[in-house]
Formats: C-alpha cells, sequence, structure tokens
C-alpha cells in the first residue's frame, strides 16, 4: 500500500537527495547565518538602499527595462519587494545553497566532508556582501545566480535540455546578465568531470560541449527576443549604462580582450592583494594550484594506458582554459569590459573551489598524492577565513557608512527646524541631494577605504532627492512636502537662490516663495 502521509513522503524525497548535495545545502545556510549575521541584525543605509527604502519595483519599472532585466521586476515580486534583512539574507542564502547543491550533485561528489568545505567556501565569498548591500534587490540577484546554475542543470540531466536549459537562463539574463558566467562556469564543472569520471574520446567531449552551447545560444535568444518585444509594447530604449544598448555588439578585438581578461581577474582574485588583502591566502592559493595540477594529472593517468594519454590532453587542454571556463564575465562583457567587473560578478571564480573538491573527492589517498590533498584541503581552511575576515571589515564599514547617514539627516532635519519661519506644512525644495557627501566632507578614514573591490559596501555619493525626503518621513517621522519640479525651477531663477552657498553653509538653506530650499550644490 502506498505511504500518503504527506510528512513520509517528504522525509523519503528527502533522503533520497545525495547526502553530500544535502551537508552542502545546510553548510551555507548554517554557516552563512555566522558568516552574515551582521546581515539579519542590522538595517544598513548606503548610496543604493537610500534610493530603494520601501522602495516597490512595479512590474514594468522603465529603469530596469531599460537594462534589459525585464524578469527583475518579476523576481522583486515573487516574495519580497521591501528591503528586510533578516527575510532578505535567508532567501540570499537559500538560492545560493540550492545552487551550489546542484553543482555539488552535477560533479557527483560523494564525500559529506567535502561537501561542507565547498558549501564553507561559497558561503563565505565576500561577494554575498556585495549582494546583500543592495538591500531590496539583494535576493534577485541570488535568484539570477539560481538561475544560472539551473539552466547548466536541466540541460545536463533532462532529455531535451537545450530547450528546458533555455527557459531559466533567459530568466538569469533578464534579471542579471553577467550571472550566464556562472551558467558557463558550471557547464565547465561539468565538463571537467566528465573527463575525469567518463574518459571520453575528442569527439564525445566536443559533442556535449556543443549541446551545451547550443542551449546557451537558445537562452540567449529567447531573452532578446522577449526584450525587444517588452520594448515594443513599452516604447523604452535601452540604457547606455555599462555598453547595454550594445549588448549584442562584439568585435575581434572586444572578444581578444574579453580573454585576456579573464587571465588577468582570475589572477588578481586568487593571487595578488587586490581582493584578498592577505599573503597569506596568496600563498596558499599559489599551493593550491600546484595541488590542483598534480591531482588532475595523476587522475588522467590513472586510467589504462591505451586510452590515458586521450584524458591527459583532454585535462591539459581543459586547464589551460580553466581562466575562461570559470571567469567568461570579461568575454561577455568583450567590448565592454572597461567598464570594470565588480565582485559580485565574480561569483564563477567560486567554481574553482567546486573543481577542488571534485579531485579530492575522486583521489586516493596514496603516495604521490598525499601531499597535495593536504595543501587543498589547507587552502579551503585559509579561504574560509581570510574571506570571512573581509566580510566582517566590510560590515564594519557598512555599519560606519549608516551612522554617517544617520547623524547627516538629523544634523540636516535641526538646521531646517531651526530656520526662522519654517512650518512643517512648508514644501521643501531639496537642490543636488546627490552631492550631500560634498568638498566640505571629504574625510577619509585610512581603515574604512583599506577594504577595496566591495561594490555597495562604501561611502559614495547617490542620495536622490526622493530617498532623503523619504528617509524623513518614515524613518524620523519629519514633515517634508515635495514642492515639485515647477516650483524648483521658479526658485532656479530668483537672486536669492544665486547667492546660496552649499551645504553645510549656514547660506545653504533658506526661505523662497514660502518653499524651504536646501542647496547641496550648484544647479
Amino acid at each position: 500500500m502506498t505511504d500518503t502521509n504527506p510528512i513520509n513522503i517528504l522525509q523519503d524525497k528527502f533522503y533520497k537527495i545525495k547526502p553530500a548535495v544535502r551537508w552542502c545545502f545546510f553548510s551555507i545556510l548554517i554557516s552563512g547565518f555566522v558568516f552574515h549575521f551582521a546581515s539579519m541584525t542590522q538595517k544598513y543605509f548606503n548610496y543604493f538602499e537610500m534610493g530603494n527604502i520601501f522602495s516597490h519595483m512595479p512590474f514594468l519599472q522603465g529603469d530596469t527595462l531599460a537594462l534589459g532585466r525585464w524578469f527583475l521586476p518579476v523576481a522583486s515580486n515573487l516574495f519580497t519587494y521591501y528591503s528586510m534583512p533578516v527575510w532578505n539574507t535567508v532567501l540570499v542564502l537559500c538560492y545560493t545553497g540550492l545552487a551550489m547543491g546542484m553543482v555539488v550533485d552535477l560533479m557527483d561528489i560523494k564525500s559529506r566532508f567535502l561537501g561542507v568545505m565547498f558549501g564553507l567556501c561559497f558561503a563565505s565569498f565576500p561577494g554575498i556582501v556585495c549582494v546583500l548591500s543592495y538591500g531590496v534587490n539583494s535576493d534577485d540577484f541570488s535568484l539570477a545566480l539560481l538561475l544560472a546554475v539551473l539552466s547548466a542543470y536541466l540541460v545536463e540531466k533532462t532529455k531535451f535540455g537545450v530547450i528546458w536549459g533555455a527557459i531559466p537562463l533567459s530568466m538569469c539574463l533578464a534579471a542579471y546578465q553577467p550571472y550566464m558566467s556562472v551558467t558557463i562556469g558550471v557547464i565547465y564543472c561539468i565538463l571537467f568531470a566528465y573527463v575525469i569520471d567518463k574518459r571520453p574520446g575528442f569527439k564525445q567531449l566536443v559533442m556535449k560541449s556543443i549541446k551545451a552551447v547550443a542551449m546557451m545560444a537558445a537562452g540567449f535568444i529567447l531573452y532578446y527576443a522577449i526584450l525587444k518585444i517588452c520594448m515594443s509594447v513599452t516604447g523604452i530604449g535601452l540604457s547606455d549604462y555599462h555598453g547595454v544598448d550594445s549588448m549584442t555588439s562584439f568585435t575581434i578585438k572586444g572578444i581578444v580582450k574579453g580573454i585576456v581578461y579573464a587571465y588577468i581577474y582570475l589572477l588578481r582574485y586568487f593571487l595578488t592583494k587586490a581582493y584578498l588583502y592577505s599573503v597569506t591566502a596568496i600563498v596558499a592559493h599559489g599551493l593550491a594550484i600546484v595541488a590542483f595540477v598534480v591531482l588532475a594529472v595523476k587522475l588522467a593517468l590513472s586510467g589504462k594506458k591505451e586510452t590515458s594519454w586521450v584524458t591527459l590532453v583532454e585535462t591539459i587542454i581543459l586547464i589551460v582554459v580553466l581562466p575562461i571556463g570559470v571567469n567568461a564575465s570579461p568575454v561577455l562583457m568583450a567590448d565592454r569590459v572597461g567598464a570594470g567587473v565588480d565582485r559580485y560578478m565574480l561569483f564563477s571564480l567560486m567554481l574553482i573551489w567546486a573543481l577542488l573538491v571534485f579531485l579530492l573527492d575522486r583521489s586516493s589517498y596514496e603516495k604521490g598524492t598525499r601531499a597535495a590533498i593536504w595543501v587543498g584541503l589547507a587552502a579551503m581552511v585559509v579561504t574560509i577565513f581570510v574571506s570571512n575576515l573581509v566580510d566582517q571589515k566590510a560590515y564594519y564599514r557598512m555599519d560606519a557608512t549608516t551612522q554617517s547617514v544617520e547623524a547627516m539627516m538629523n544634523r540636516l532635519a535641526m538646521r531646517i527646524e531651526e530656520t526662522p519661519g519654517w512650518r512643517g506644512d512648508m514644501p521643501v525644495c531639496l537642490i543636488g541631494s546627490n552631492a550631500i557627501i560634498n568638498d566640505n566632507y571629504d574625510v577619509t578614514v585610512e581603515e574604512l577605504e583599506s577594504v577595496e573591490n566591495m561594490p555597495g559596501t562604501f561611502y559614495r555619493q547617490g542620495y536622490s532627492d526622493e530617498a532623503v525626503e523619504q528617509y524623513f518621513r518614515v524613518f524620523l517621522h519629519f514633515p517634508m512636502e515635495h514642492a515639485g519640479e515647477e516650483i524648483k525651477q521658479n526658485i532656479l531663477k530668483t537672486p536669492e537662490y544665486r547667492k546660496m552657498k552649499t551645504y553645510p553653509d549656514a547660506s545653504s538653506i533658506k526661505i523662497i516663495n514660502d518653499t524651504l530650499v536646501v542647496k547641496f550644490e550648484e544647479e
């Protein structure tokens, strides 16, 4: 008789999941609560969050469609369109855990311990801090990461994978385009595992690669077709932000440049202080590279002598192109790579640890590999420690930024209240809130500036008039009625305004035409 108890059914399905996959997921979830505890217990305010305070992202928001992200407003409405630290962090960790669990499944990792180690490496990745710093959109970026991995999972695990994989890939591109590099990275991991485990001939390897390329091409075509339809219906054009308006434009020079940058950014991340700030981690990574090559070559030669040379050549080829395989973002950006590659675009680089875990899982503890195994494990431990240290430094800076924002807003509120003639029902005209941090507040704190390449965690201009007004109303319970564009234009023409200096000068706040005016920068 079939068991119809839903609890038993779910329990049965849960235990059918490979142990290493389960352990990887829960290691990311649990360790993530520790590594990113600060994100769950503190409401941070930075330039991005200030622009999205209790901000609802509607289905056809113009700026998201202009960036080519037609799925982003949909993703925002799946669970929450509010910035809620605990919920956002939980969603980010769950999406990340599910994604990396699929990677462990695809590579058929059998060791629970190694599943946990890979989970810890990924959960401590500082790029997650950058994603979480985007508050209301953090879970959307992580959903894009999950969709990127799901597309590779479906092309490998389903009969019509080219079709099924294209659907989540198109949605991934429509949420955050750079995460297509994660799809490429996972496919690279699949091919690497395929060579070591199945020892295919060149023809079989090429055919498997072509299937994956076909899925990615189908996914991009589907994404672009839907984008064109949305643009045609709404009349919205693509933005020139990071070259989005020319996203299908590639030149030979741009592609070559992207390939070169793929190698450069991989080496910068693992072998320089640009991202790690730690000589210890650089040394550990250097040794891990040696261990990686030793284990890969050893496994390639461990099969039958008549076929091992084919496997060895395939393995060497894969190692040579590894920087492109796990770091395709610069290649995808091609001519636009000069716009920069931020840390949260480098999630695919963390798949290197999946490759190392795979090699450790397949290697036997014998003479010739013992040292490499220990070095590989030690490198992972060092990476987890150093990455978590970077995480906490970034959260420390985010806390300092938040306190600075709160202090500035409180001081501004006090200045407004002290202005002779001010009334609570008086319209307020904020001119140039983007420069609320101007030359008068140009203070450098070396301890905070030392954490580089952590977008979203630093102190910078970008505070819109609407964001400041919303902050006053919501968090300070301060009456601030928006003056409107017509009133603003009339004020800009007055002699009184032209005599005003920028905030925080004593003349930066005045009442003009029964409107309170605060001048942050020259219009």
